[in-house]
């Protein structure tokens, strides 16, 4: 044993055999949470948070064919018709659980697509870009000459041609 484990050594021998044997349950639930091929009941995981909201009282070892049937048939219930509430005080909420979460992903998805506008060009544009003559060859003819004695030709000659 390491030395860190060595002072459990002797709570190890204060502590009843029943109550380690169940520490031992929830630890070995705790590192594998799934099961190592023992039954639920072994594992301590029979009841869930909404048990008692679909079971109602009764035990898990109690439940036969016809509570198994009403349990599923409240479970469907919850689901598509009217969603229960956990501690079943207040009303059953007007959607199914399925049909609330629908609504609720539907209310942030795009569902339909805008057509783009086409750009067009007006009579207008067209004066405009005539107007202005051969950009390119203005920038061409701007940029030739300084390059031809040798000088930087950058975006403020192309610029200036303008």
């Amino acid at each position: 044993m390491t030395p860190v484990l060595s002072p459990f050594r002797s709570l190890r021998k204060r502590i009843p055999q029943d109550r380690l044997e169940e520490l031992g349950k929830v630890w070995r639930r705790k590192l594998h949470p799934y099961g190592d091929g023992e039954s639920d009941r072994a594992s301590g995981r029979e009841k869930g948070r909404w048990y008692a909201r679909f079971a109602g009282e009764t035990a898990p070892g109690d439940i036969g064919k016809d509570k198994s049937t009403e349990i599923v048939g409240k479970i469907e219930e919850h689901l598509h018709e009217a969603e229960y509430r956990i501690g079943g005080g207040r009303p059953d909420k007007r959607k199914g659980r399925i049909a609330a979460r629908a609504a609720s992903i539907a209310g942030i998805v795009v569902t339909t697509v805008s057509e783009l506008q086409q750009a067009g060009w007006t009579e207008e544009d067209l004066e405009r870009y005539r107007a202005a003559g051969d950009v390119a060859a203005a920038i061409k003819s701007a940029a030739e000459d300084p390059e031809s004695k040798n000088r930087r030709v950058g975006p403020r000659a192309a610029a200036e041609a303008l």
